[in-house]
């Protein structure tokens, strides 16, 4: 039997009108729903999560904040992500997540690659990779999921994160503000790294909260070398003034290098003219997708 969000995902990929349409008008229903849904999240459990036959536990706490309970309130997490992963990562392939939080898509691409596979995953901040490797056991994925507790960056070093207070994962490196800590963290380049492997790498997700810009000048030799498929955080409100020439040299560094980008968070929407779609763009944030 589908699950809610599995009927949800197939109206908007085949249907996006009626799903705007729909969308619009049950809003306020489910907004009732899912805050009740949410004050209901009152301890840590296992959450059985499966998309497309693929099937993974994970440990969700309310403490956490957003990522957490839009699990538990959901049943999965960006779903627009998962499906993507779904359909580009091969059986026994390599997936490489930076910035991975709890592990949500980590665990799914662990379960994707299979036993033959390879799932390697950086997590910096402390409470959160602890969590992850507790699903990392729960599943029996040791064998294909490495957590690494680093940030990625363009070169190694230390630097301190500030703690988001409604949202752990929202943890920035560059943008402060809502924190109730900060924590010393370790910063690593990530194609040193990924060399270790010595594995083609098919498919990397990049998701820190600003600091994608940096993450990706320590990636460009796997880039180049292995040209994985890459779904990356474009998020422009957290850079200092919102600079235009930083998103448009971000992209830049796809495109020239014969990737096609793409809004994966908006119907998939091709970014035909790099420097026009940065200008005008309404979306202070967004999951764009970069296929070569």
């Amino acid at each position: 039997m589908l699950r809610p969000f599995e009927i949800r995902a197939g109206i908007k990929r085949h249907f996006p009108h009626l799903y705007q349409l729909l969308f619009l008008s049950l809003l306020p229903v489910f907004r009732l729903w899912r805050a009740y849904k949410s004050w209901s999240f009152k301890r840590r459990v296992v959450h059985n999560t499966s998309y497309d036959g693929h099937q993974f536990f994970i440990v969700i706490d309310p403490k956490n904040g957003l990522v957490d309970r839009s699990i538990f309130v959901g049943g999965i997490y960006e779903l627009d992500i998962v499906a993507t992963i779904n359909n580009y990562l091969p059986s026994g392939g390599v997936f490489v997540d930076i910035g991975a939080n709890i592990g949500h898509h980590s665990l799914f691409a662990g379960a994707v690659v299979g036993d033959k596979g390879k799932v390697l995953s950086f997590e910096p901040i402390g409470q959160l990779a602890d969590q992850f490797d507790e699903s990392v056991a729960i599943n029996n994925f040791t064998d294909r999921i490495e957590i690494v507790r680093q940030a990625c960056g363009d070169k190694a070093g230390k630097g301190t994160i500030s703690l988001k207070r409604d949202n752990l994962g929202g943890s920035s490196l560059v943008a402060g503000g809502n924190e109730v800590s900060t924590e010393s963290i370790n910063i690593c380049v990530a194609d040193e790294v990924i060399s270790t492997l010595k594995r083609k790498v098919d498919m990397i997700k990049i998701d820190t909260e600003g600091y994608e810009p940096e993450v990706l000048l320590g990636l460009l030799k796997t880039i180049e070398r292995d040209r994985p498929v890459v779904i990356l955080e474009y998020s422009p409100i957290l850079w200092q003034n919102n600079n235009h020439e930083t998103g448009i040299n971000l992209i830049l560094q796809f495109t020239t290098r014969s990737y096609k980008a793409y809004d994966l968070d908006h119907n998939q929407e091709l970014i035909a003219e790099v420097t026009n779609w940065v200008m005008t763009t309404p979306y202070n944030q967004t999951n764009l997708l970069f296929l070569p």
